[in-house]
Formats: C-alpha cells, sequence, structure tokens
C-alpha cells in the first residue's frame, strides 16, 4: 500500500501500478479481529468507458463468520459469474492472521 492508497473505516482502497498482469501474484494479507462479523476482499479493474458503471470484478472474496462461510465470484463485461462457496474447512478464525493469495494466468484471473 502506499501513502495515496485510503483506510476510511477499516476498508482499503488502492490501486496496482499497471494492472495485474499474467503470471503476477497478489497477496492480501490482515489480522482477523478479535469479535469480526466479516470480511469482503474485492480486486476490480476501472471502467473501460467511462459511461460503463461497472468494472469488472476479478474476484470478490465474501467472508460470514455468523454462516462460517466463505462466497467467491467475479464479474465480466457487467455480468457475475456463478458463485463458488464450497470449502471443506472455515479457513479465517478471530485474532488471527490470515492470507489471501491471487494468481493471474494468461490473460484472465484467478
Amino acid at each position: 500500500m502506499e501513502e495515496k492508497d485510503k483506510k476510511e473505516n477499516g476498508e482499503y482502497t488502492g490501486e496496482i501500478k499497471g494492472g495485474m498482469r499474467p503470471s503476477m501474484k497478489l497477496v492480501v494479507m490482515g489480522i482477523v479481529n478479535k469479535k469480526p462479523k466479516s470480511i469482503e476482499v474485492t480486486l476490480s479493474s476501472k471502467p473501460r468507458v467511462e459511461e460503463d458503471a461497472e468494472a469488472d470484478v476479478g474476484l470478490q472474496l465474501k467472508v460470514s463468520f455468523m454462516d462460517k462461510a466463505v462466497q467467491r465470484n467475479a464479474r465480466l463485461a457487467g455480468k457475475w459469474g456463478p458463485s463458488e462457496n464450497t470449502l471443506s474447512f472455515f479457513p479465517f478464525a478471530p485474532g488471527e492472521a490470515f492470507k489471501v493469495l491471487d494468481i493471474t494466468l494468461r490473460s484472465t484471473w484467478h
């Protein structure tokens, strides 16, 4: 994160200089609050055309501690894909560190 990146109400907004490119990896790390409700990580691009109100979202990760659920999705060309919810275990714990890894292969998000 850089100085120009913003933190408001626990939300961080930043920019990846030059954007994501093939073979890049992005690691998001943090520490879960002691009494968490949820975590949301959204990796998105700027709209290609100013009239386009919705940018592509390469990854939207929503974590619900009440439901012990993790939802993953992406939006391309204004359309959300099928939501992925299946995990063999809940990988987040109150007060503990977490790490989310995103790898870009070819010209798509992964």
